[in-house]
């Protein structure tokens, strides 16, 4: 054992020989890592048998209230997560003022950049990688989740199958907020992985976890990180203001598409990246896919061209390029290796930057290599557009409406909006004056966050051929539809920009739209789930025909409807113990009931409706043997109309599609969170089908998987 139980001050009294202590119901077992927030321990479950690595916070930020609080929300909207390439969360808690995560114990090793050379160049694995990172990067970043410390050692690889996985969200993002934990002017992170936003201590977005992947990219392709220095405050300017050495400077072995898309991604500035986690994701597979139809030699793709810098390098006959070399590769101190906290950096980093700023402005320093000179060569001339704004300006947008202003994160959202040609005849008319061109305007979607963040990417540009416009006069309405998985919740100023083909502006209309929770079918951040396992719930099937042991079976079987003869129905019964909840119950914001509709359920749309059993039931009823809850005894057969109406809940299973998918039959509604806020320690809830197949239906019971048992969600006021 690595630790007595007298050292871990959490813990609760060992009970077994072989554990170090408990914490609530985990036997603690042995402590396989620490680190700077916290530690971890090899642990079992006691509920359902299973080893986890339980992630504990170290005491010194467990102590803050503020840092407890935001590593429960922080974890507990991680565990949400259900992404192959991140470790997957079991539970999140608190325990004795000590918050943990229990989490799946994973076979395999961190990413040993050193090793990954070792075994021989293999561009094809690293694209792999990479996109296997990015996968999980984007599952977080919809949550609006940022890492902020992509790095080898939070990149797990599994045995034997090479899988991904991201480790560590819950404690990077319990160092938030910074001046809070860190003090004024603390910087957070690891050496060297750091983001140029992060270094300049700036608010951050998802870009800046692509940063550090781009460096440990960066660090697989040429064994040396971008910048190294032998002080914290020079490894700042380097990465703020040091020009990043390319890819193919230290290994022109790495393939040309490839090494520029790292490069890109080691931009200074956010918005020279790549712009997503998806994006870069498409754009490594396009680069995997290139590298295998195409020879090294033979392949010429950039993924960012830049029409007229690409036209000048064909008329440049001689190309003379100053390779910068970096400070001696050989330094790499321990202080690279851990995460740290830079208190009072911040001054330290001005200081540096005044110097460095006196240098480049004073004639730099003697050991600066003496800048080549560089001949422009003379610009060639380049032919004007036919299609500019000016030929354009006729057309413009007007009435742009949002289909729903609130739009469930998940659920597409649809813009209309009307072109309107305003020319005065067909001597100004876009369409006669661009009669041959395939394209002569397009309409972009951007959508402008709170802060003034303006991003597109979230839908196909609408192009217009000649056509396609309206006559002088005339109007034609347009409609545009997008995706919103991958949009953070907040709200957005949608933004439809007439353009060019290259893109320079015409018009322009924008609208409100805010992206909320989706209770229906998006995942329910920040929610406490109560199954009913947990305390005194209970789960049970009631009906005239029921079996004496329905209460132990491995599935909830509803039948009948409601105006058929009780012969034919069988209703279902949910207990959920309320108490293990730990907010107020005047607190709630929206409760959320969750069921798993099983295999053998007819494949088709059906409705439930839910009531709350009330004073017409016993808290204490059982599930099986004495007291067990019988058709006779259940508010259900003679009284329904009297029970309080929670709500209806409407679902389609045509094609098997909620076949163990689960929680994804829910019910939410002012009514459900009226009843769970006035319900006392318990509350009962009765489902019965109101339409649909007469074939029974079946839910997952907590006898059959206890992670997929009914549940409900319950979700505090901010």
């Amino acid at each position: 054992m690595a630790d007595a139980p007298s050292n871990i001050d959490f813990l609760e009294p060992a009970r077994q020989d072989d554990e170090l202590g408990r914490l609530g119901p985990y036997r603690v077992l042995e402590t396989i890592g620490t680190g700077g927030m916290g530690r971890v321990f090899l642990a079992e479950d006691t509920r359902l048998r299973r080893a986890v690595a339980l992630k504990v916070m170290n005491d010194k930020f467990a102590a803050t209230p503020n840092s407890r609080k935001r590593f429960l929300e922080e974890a507990r909207a991680m565990a949400a997560v259900d992404n192959d390439n991140v470790v997957r969360i079991y539970e999140v808690g608190e325990r004795n003022k000590t918050p943990f995560m229990a989490m799946e114990l994973l076979k395999g090793a961190t990413l040993n950049p050193a090793a990954f050379r070792a075994s021989g160049p293999d561009y094809q694995r690293l694209i792999l990688l990479a996109r296997q990172v990015c996968h999980g990067l984007a599952a977080a970043h919809q949550r609006d989740i940022i890492h902020r410390d992509i790095k080898p050692a939070n990149i797990w690889i599994e045995t034997p199958n090479e899988r991904a996985k991201i480790l560590d969200f819950g404690l990077a993002l319990a160092v938030e907020p910074m001046g809070q934990l860190a003090g004024r002017g603390s910087v957070v992170g690891t050496p060297g992985y750091l983001s140029p936003e992060q270094a300049r201590n700036e608010s951050l977005d998802d870009r800046s976890d692509l940063y550090s992947l781009g460096v440990v990219l960066f660090e697989l392709c040429t064994g040396k990180l971008p910048f190294q220095a032998k002080s914290i405050p020079l490894m700042l300017v380097s990465i703020i203001a040091h020009r990043t050495p390319k890819v193919r400077e230290l290994n022109a072995d790495v393939p040309t598409p490839l090494a520029d898309l790292i490069d890109r991604c080691l931009s200074k500035e956010a918005r020279d990246r790549p712009a997503s986690a998806t994006a870069l994701e498409t754009e490594l597979a396009a680069v995997g896919e290139a590298l295998v139809s195409e020879s090294h030699a033979a392949l010429q793709i950039v993924t960012t061209p830049s029409p007229v810098a690409g036209k000048a390098a064909k008329t440049s006959k001689t190309t003379k390029t100053a390779v910068l070399q970096g400070p001696d590769p050989s330094v790499h101190n321990d202080w690279q290796k851990s995460p740290w906290l830079w208190a009072g950096v911040a001054g330290g980093v001005l200081l540096l930057g005044l110097v460095i700023g006196i240098g480049l402005w004073g004639g730099g320093s003697e050991d600066k290599p003496p800048r080549p000179a560089v001949v422009t060569p003379p610009t060639p001339s380049v032919k004007e557009p036919s299609i500019t704004p000016q030929t354009l300006a006729p057309l413009q947008l007007q009435g742009l409406t949002a289909g729903e202003t609130e739009v469930g994160r998940g659920d597409a959202a649809t813009l209309k909006f009307n072109l309107v040609n305003q020319a005065a005849g067909r001597d100004d008319d876009p369409a006669r004056i661009h009669a041959r061109e395939s394209t002569v305007a397009v309409c972009r979607l951007f959508l402008q966050s709170s802060d003034g963040v303006r991003r597109d990417g979230y839908a196909l540009p609408l192009r217009r051929r000649p056509s396609q416009l309206p006559a002088p006069g005339k109007t034609s309405q347009l409609t545009i539809r997008f995706a919103t998985e991958s949009i953070p919740l907040g709200d957005y100023t949608a933004i439809v920009s007439l353009q060019t083909p290259r893109k320079a502006v015409v018009s322009e209309v924008e609208t409100p739209i805010k992206i909320v929770p989706n209770l229906g079918k998006g995942e329910l951040l920040g929610y406490d789930r109560l199954r009913t396992w947990a305390g005194r719930g209970a789960d049970t099937s009631v009906g005239p025909k029921a079996a004496e042991d329905a209460g132990e079976a491995k599935q909830l079987t509803i039948a009948g409807l409601a105006n058929q003869t009780p012969a034919q129905q069988q209703h279902a019964y949910l207990r959920f113990d309320l108490s293990r909840w730990e907010q107020p119950r005047s607190d709630l914001q929206h409760a959320v009931l969750l069921l798993t509709l099983m295999d053998k359920s007819p494949q088709a749309p059906f409705e439930l409706r839910a009531y709350a059993a009330g004073d017409g039931l016993k808290d204490d009823w059982q599930e099986a043997g004495d007291g067990r809850l019988v058709w006779s005894a259940a508010p259900s057969a003679t009284n329904l109309g009297k029970l309080q109406f929670l709500g209806t809940i409407r679902a389609d299973n045509t094609g098997n599609l909620l076949k163990d998918q689960t929680d994804a039959v829910r019910l939410f509604g002012p009514e459900l969170d009226a009843a769970v806020q006035k319900a006392g320690e318990q509350i009962t809830i009765v489902l019965v089908r109101s339409s649909g197949p007469n074939k029974p239906l079946l839910f997952v019971s907590k006898e059959s998987d206890p992670e997929k048992a009914p549940a409900l969600a319950l979700r505090a006021k901010p």
